[in-house]
């Protein structure tokens, strides 16, 4: 299942979403039926002019309650190795790149901060956060 989340400003209008779903992706980072299923936050997305409002935060931990609410002791993300602001934000959350396998060709993508930039090559990250500890338990 998937679940998708919606911020808003004080008029109702909307400033930033984001997506949960459960997937069972291995290693190799496509679809397995062997893997465990495990949630991934993807498409998160905040307007230009509401960002550093705290919006992504919001949309995260939205995320992160919802699957623990599923179950879940963790949420998975990927990330573009060159989009230093979502890595900033994702490692002060307490988001930790897993161990990454030797670049291969469908790891490689273009990616285009905001503004007249022109794109960088570069690889996605998978990232987790343990949602429980073992005080939690």
């Amino acid at each position: 299942g998937s679940m998708i989340f919606r911020a808003e400003d004080a008029l109702g209008r909307p400033v930033g979403s984001c997506s949960v779903a459960a997937a069972r992706i291995g290693d190799d980072g496509y679809i397995s039926p062997v893997a465990p299923v495990r949630p991934w936050l993807s498409g998160l997305y905040v307007r230009p002019d509401q960002r550093r409002r705290g919006v992504a935060r919001t949309l995260i931990g939205a995320s992160e309650q919802a699957s623990l609410r599923c179950g879940f002791n963790e949420l998975m993300l990927n990330v573009h190795e060159h989009n230093e602001p979502a890595l900033r934000l994702y490692e002060s959350l307490g988001y930790e790149v897993e161990e990454q396998c030797p670049p291969r060709w469908h790891d490689w993508s273009l990616w285009w901060p905001d503004g007249p930039h022109l794109p960088r090559m570069g690889r996605h990250l998978s990232m987790r956060k343990c949602l429980r500890t073992k005080i939690d338990e």
